[in-house]
């Protein structure tokens, strides 16, 4: 309602896409249900010897979510409606809400649009149920005979207009090689690795193999003698 009442351009497409959305919705949940619960099982027969009802555990809060889908939309039942069946303040759950959310200004409709709008897109939910019960229950080759027929079409639909392998090809690569190539071997190996860990070691190494080890040359009395040089050098620089 929000949508068609607006001043805002485009408003009267922007009702159109939920229409349109409404009858998709509900095209693919009656599908579903219809494969699922309708026409013969097609779970293969070693699946079929092991299927058994579900422990109270599951069922139970099945029926829990089952109520509130049937029931808690009442409780943002509209006003248009709660006038109707003479209920003030009938959104409940809007009117609560109401101090924690901001909203925009209200659009003024009167009952016959409001009404209008609901039967539409309660409509557009009926045409998408009623356009899989014929493409599901009643004509089901139907499906595989429009897939052949537009084939180009379908394939583009399967492949989700190849957004996963475009998004793979500009993101997912480009990052993956950046990671391999210059943050990996670039900076991890070759400059942490390489430069600060390997190559502060061999420096070490280096100067240890070739000019600390002259400093040892094993003999005791000369430790000895550079450990009596090095104490009389500190007290004499203490004594000063």
């Amino acid at each position: 309602a929000a949508a068609y009442a607006s001043s805002v351009p485009g408003h009267k497409f922007l009702h159109a896409i939920g229409l349109v959305t409404a009858g998709l919705t509900a095209f693919y949940m009656f599908r579903l249900y219809f494969i699922t619960f309708w026409g013969e099982c097609r779970a293969p027969r070693e699946v079929r010897e092991h299927l058994h009802d579900a422990a109270p555990v599951v069922i139970n809060p099945l029926w829990v979510l089952a109520f509130f889908s049937v029931f808690a939309g009442l409780g943002g039942l509209p006003q248009v409606w709660g006038d109707l069946i003479g209920v003030p303040e009938s959104n409940s759950l809007g009117n609560f809400l109401a101090p924690v959310l901001a909203t925009g200004k209200a659009h003024a409709l009167d009952h016959a649009t409001e009404y209008g709008l609901a039967a539409a897109a309660v409509g557009a939910a009926g045409v998408g149920a009623v356009l899989a019960w014929l493409l599901y229950v009643v004509r089901p080759e139907w499906p595989e005979r429009m897939a052949t027929a537009f084939a180009g079409l379908h394939r583009l639909l399967v492949n989700k207009y190849w957004i996963d392998e475009l998004y793979d090809a500009l993101i997912v690569r480009p990052l993956v090689w950046a990671s391999d190539r210059v943050l990996y071997r670039g900076i991890d190996a070759g400059l942490i690795d390489g430069a600060a860990v390997n190559g502060s070691a061999s420096l070490v190494r280096g100067l240890a193999a070739h000019g600390l080890k002259y400093a040892q040359s094993g003999l005791t009395q000369g430790y000895i003698f550079f450990m009596i040089a090095g104490a009389v050098a500190i007290v004499t620089f203490l004594l000063r």
